[in-house]
C-alpha cells in the first residue's frame, strides 16, 4: 500500500521561482538541516565528489545560508555552497556520513546527516552525474510475491536489464513507461479505497483542474516521504478526533504542563511549601532542576505569581518549564504578561484556554474565546485558586459575550465564598452592567459594606451611574480620587482612570474629564457624548467651537450630528460647519446646517442623495427659503404637515381657502369676507343694519387674530 502512495506521488509540479531558508541543529548521531520555502516538493538527492547535491526543478532560486551554522559545528557538515551550473545546494561532508532527506511538510524539506554508512540499496547514494559508484538497481527493493490480480510490479526481465545506467530517475521512468496504466489506476483506486475505509486514508480534494489520463512525467522525481499530510492525502488513525490547534496553526499544549491539579500537591500549605523549598541546590550549588521547578509550581499553586518568578531568577536552570509559567505567574498576579504566550490559544480545548482567557485584555475582548473549555478547567481548580481567579475569569467572559459560562463561573464562586463578602454581589452587578440594567446594578452593590472590595464596588457603580447618565455623591468622587492616588503606579491604574473621567464628566467638570481622557480615544469619546446630551451650552461651546480637525475626526458619526445640532440649536450654525465636514456626516444634519446658514441650495444638494419620503419636510424648508411657496406647500402636505402648509396659503393670499371648515380665528375672519346677502338684496335700512352687524364681526375676527397671534410686550405710557 505505502509503495503504491510513493509511486502515486512522483508527479512533479510546474517549474516556478522561490526563496528557501536552510536552518540546522546539531543532535545526538546526526545533523540536521531543514529546507523551507513556498513549496520544495520537487527535488533530487545524490552524491558528489565532496559529499551530497541537492537538486530543485526550478528556474530560479535563492537560498538563505545566512543562519545556517549558527547553532551546528562543522564535524558533520563541513560547507554549504551553491551549484554554479545547476543552481542546487552542494553539502560538502567533513565525516563517513550518509543522508536521509524526508519531507516535513509540503514547504519544509528535512535532510539529515547521520553518522556511519548508508543503508543498502538508498537511492540517494548514486552519483548525481551517474558516473561512479552506481548503486544497485533502485528497484530491486520493490519487488514481491505474485498476485492473483493485476501484477504492476512484475517488468520485463530483458528491458530491465538492457537499461543503461540504472539511476533512481531511469528506474522510474522506465517503470512508468511499462506499467499498465489503466490497471494501475484501477489497483490504486481500490487501495485507497480500502484505507479510507479503514480510516487510515483521508481522501481530501484538491483545487485546480483535474489531472488528465496519460504517462507519468519523463522525469519523476525521488521518492517522498512525509511525517504530515502531504496536499490531497492525510494519514489518520480510526476513529481518531481533529487535532486541537491555535489559531496560529500550533497543536495546543496538553493539561498536563498548565493544570495546576496535576503538579501533585495536597493542600496543605505550610507542608506543600515546606517540602518544595528543600533541596533547591545540588552538589556543587549546582540548581536542582526538578526540585526549582517544584518550588515555582507550588507558589502558583497557592497564588504567589512573584514568588514563583523569584525563584526561578535566584535559580535558573536550563531544564525548567519557560514562557508559560512564567506567563501564568503574572496572570495570578492579576497583570498581563508582558509576553503572552497564551495569545493564539484561546480556541484550545484544554486547561490553557483559561489562561488564555484571563490574559485577554479589555482591547481584545472581541477576540474567540472557548468559554466551555475555560469554565470546565475553572471548576476543577482549587477552592483558593477559584476565589482569586473566578472575578478576573467572569469579567473575561462576559467581554466575550459568554453570559452561559459567565454564569457557571458565578455560581461556582457562590459555593466557595464566605456568605459576607462581597464576592457575589460584585459579579451580579457586573451581569447587569452587561446587559445595560443600572438600576439593578445599583441594587446589588448596596449590599456591599466597606472593606475591602470597597474600591472594585465603586469602579462598578460608576459604571453604572454612566450608563444611567446620573451625577455621582461627592463623598464617592472623594474616595474614588483617593483610590486614583494609591493605586497611581499599580495594575488597575487604567480602569481608575476612566471610573474619574467619567465621574467628572457626569459632574459638569469637563476639563477635568478631558484631562483624565487624554491619550485614550475611547475615553475622549465618552466625555464627548455625556457633553454633547446633557453638558451645558457654555461648556460646549467652549471645547466645540473651533474644535481641531483631529479631534472632530475621531469621533463617531451620531456623535458629531449630535454636536452639530446642539450648535446649531445654540445659534452658532456656522461653528456647526466644521462638525458636518466629513464625508460620512449624516446628510438629514448636514441639510440642517446649511438652511440655518440661509443656504438653501446647498441643502437641495445634499437632499438629493436622500430618499424624498425621508427628506419632505428638510425639503419643504429649503423650497420656502427659496419663496417656492407652492412645492413647499406640497411637501408639507405629503409629509403631514398641514399647520405649515395653511400657513403657506395664507402668504400667498389664499387664507380663506386655506382655513375653509374649522374653526380658528383665521377661519372666523375669513368667513366675515363672504356676505352673507348679495349687495342691493335688502332695502335701505336693513341693508345698513346688515353693514353694521359684518362690521362687528370683523372687528371681533380681528381681535382674535390679534390675541392668537405672538407678539412682544409693548411698554404703555403712563
Amino acid at each position: 500500500m505505502k509503495r503504491l502512495i510513493l509511486l502515486f506521488l512522483l508527479a512533479a509540479s510546474g517549474v516556478q521561482a522561490q526563496d528557501i531558508v536552510v536552518r540546522s541543529g546539531d543532535h545526538a548521531g546526526f545533523t540536521r538541516l531543514v529546507l523551507q520555502g513556498t513549496t520544495v516538493t520537487d527535488w533530487t538527492l545524490g552524491r558528489t565528489q565532496t559529499g551530497y547535491g541537492l537538486r530543485f526543478d526550478l528556474e530560479t532560486i535563492r537560498y538563505d545560508l545566512a543562519s545556517a551554522f549558527d547553532l551546528i559545528s562543522r564535524d558533520r557538515i563541513r560547507g554549504l555552497s551553491v551549484d554554479a551550473a545547476t543552481g542546487g545546494l552542494d553539502i560538502t561532508l567533513g565525516c563517513d556520513c550518509h543522508a536521509i532527506p524526508f519531507e516535513f511538510a509540503p514547504n519544509v524539506l528535512v535532510i539529515d546527516i547521520k553518522d556511519g554508512p548508508a543503508p543498502p540499496q538508498s537511492v540517494f547514494e548514486a552519483r548525481l552525474d551517474g558516473a561512479a559508484n552506481t548503486p544497485p538497481d533502485a528497484t530491486a527493493n520493490l519487488t514481491g510475491p505474485a498476485s492473483a490480480r493485476y501484477d504492476w510490479l512484475a517488468l520485463n526481465g530483458a528491458a530491465a536489464a538492457a537499461a543503461a545506467p540504472p539511476t533512481p530517475r531511469a528506474d522510474a521512468r522506465r517503470l512508468a513507461a511499462e506499467v499498465d496504466q489503466n490497471a494501475f489506476r484501477s489497483l490504486l483506486a481500490e487501495e485507497l479505497g480500502r484505507g479510507a475505509t479503514a480510516g487510515v486514508v483521508k481522501m481530501q480534494p484538491v483545487a485546480g483542474p483535474r489531472p488528465q489520463p496519460g504517462a507519468l512525467p519523463a522525469e519523476p522525481a525521488q521518492a517522498r516521504a512525509a511525517l504530515e499530510g502531504l496536499p490531497g492525502i492525510a494519514i489518520a488513525a480510526p476513529g481518531q478526533p481533529a487535532a486541537d490547534l491555535t489559531s496560529d496553526g500550533a497543536i495546543c499544549p496538553s493539561d498536563d504542563a498548565l493544570d495546576p491539579t496535576r503538579w501533585g500537591m495536597t493542600d496543605d500549605a505550610n507542608a506543600d511549601l515546606l517540602r518544595a523549598r528543600q533541596a533547591l541546590l545540588a552538589e556543587f550549588d549546582i540548581p536542582n532542576a526538578d526540585q526549582v521547578t517544584l518550588a515555582a509550581r507550588t507558589y502558583l499553586y497557592y497564588g504567589f505569581g512573584a514568588e514563583a518568578r523569584a525563584v526561578r531568577r535566584a535559580f535558573p536552570t536550563a531544564a525548567m518549564p519557560g514562557d508559560a509559567e512564567t506567563a501564568l505567574s503574572f496572570i495570578i498576579d492579576g497583570a498581563p504578561p508582558p509576553d503572552d504566550p497564551f495569545q493564539s490559544m484561546q480556541g484550545c480545548d484544554t486547561t490553557v484556554a483559561l489562561w488564555a482567557a484571563l490574559s485577554r485584555s479589555e482591547s481584545s475582548a472581541n477576540a474567540p474565546v472557548n468559554g466551555a473549555a475555560a469554565s470546565r478547567s475553572f471548576l476543577a481548580l482549587p477552592g483558593h485558586l477559584r476565589l482569586l481567579l473566578g472575578p478576573r475569569l467572569h469579567a473575561a467572559l462576559l467581554r466575550s459575550g459568554d453570559t452561559t459560562n459567565a454564569e457557571v463561573v458565578k455560581q461556582s464562586l457562590g459555593r466557595v465564598a464566605m456568605p459576607d463578602t462581597a464576592t457575589i454581589p460584585l459579579l451580579d452587578a457586573r451581569q447587569a452592567l452587561h446587559h445595560s440594567d443600572p438600576d439593578q446594578a445599583e441594587a446589588a452593590l448596596d449590599q456591599i459594606k466597606d472593606g475591602q472590595d470597597a474600591m472594585e464596588a465603586l469602579l462598578a457603580r460608576v459604571e453604572a451611574r454612566f450608563q444611567s447618565r446620573t451625577p455621582l455623591e461627592g463623598s464617592d468622587l472623594v474616595a474614588l480620587e483617593a483610590f486614583a492616588f494609591e493605586q497611581a503606579g499599580g495594575p488597575r491604574k487604567a480602569d481608575l482612570s476612566r471610573a474619574l473621567a467619567h465621574a467628572y464628566a457626569l459632574g459638569d467638570n469637563y476639563p477635568a474629564a478631558f484631562q483624565q481622557a487624554a491619550g485614550s480615544a475611547d475615553l475622549a469619546t465618552d466625555v464627548w457624548s455625556v457633553l454633547a446630551a446633557q453638558g451645558p451650552d457654555a461648556a460646549l461651546l467652549e471645547v466645540a467651537v473651533g474644535a481641531p480637525e483631529a479631534t472632530i475626526s475621531r469621533l463617531g458619526k451620531s456623535l458629531r450630528a449630535a454636536i452639530a445640532a446642539r450648535l446649531v440649536g445654540a445659534g452658532l450654525p456656522n461653528a456647526a460647519l466644521a462638525w458636518v465636514a466629513a464625508p460620512d456626516s449624516d446628510l438629514r444634519i448636514v441639510a440642517q446646517v446649511h438652511l440655518a446658514n440661509a443656504d438653501a441650495r446647498s441643502a437641495l444638494r445634499t437632499l438629493a442623495a436622500l430618499p424624498a419620503p425621508e427628506t419632505a419636510d428638510l425639503l419643504a424648508e429649503a423650497y420656502q427659503s427659496l419663496q417656492a411657496y407652492d412645492q413647499a406647500s406640497a411637501l408639507y402636505l405629503a409629509a403631514g404637515n398641514t399647520d405649515a402648509a395653511d400657513r403657506l396659503n395664507r402668504w400667498q393670499g389664499r387664507w380663506p381657502d386655506a382655513d375653509e371648515g374649522s374653526d380658528t380665528p383665521w377661519a372666523v375672519a375669513a368667513a366675515s369676507l363672504a356676505p352673507s346677502v348679495p349687495p342691493g338684496a335688502l332695502p335701505p335700512l336693513q341693508a345698513s343694519a346688515a353693514q353694521l352687524e359684518a362690521s362687528a364681526a370683523t372687528r371681533a375676527a380681528i381681535q382674535s387674530l390679534l390675541a392668537a397671534a405672538p407678539s412682544d410686550p409693548v411698554a404703555t405710557p403712563p
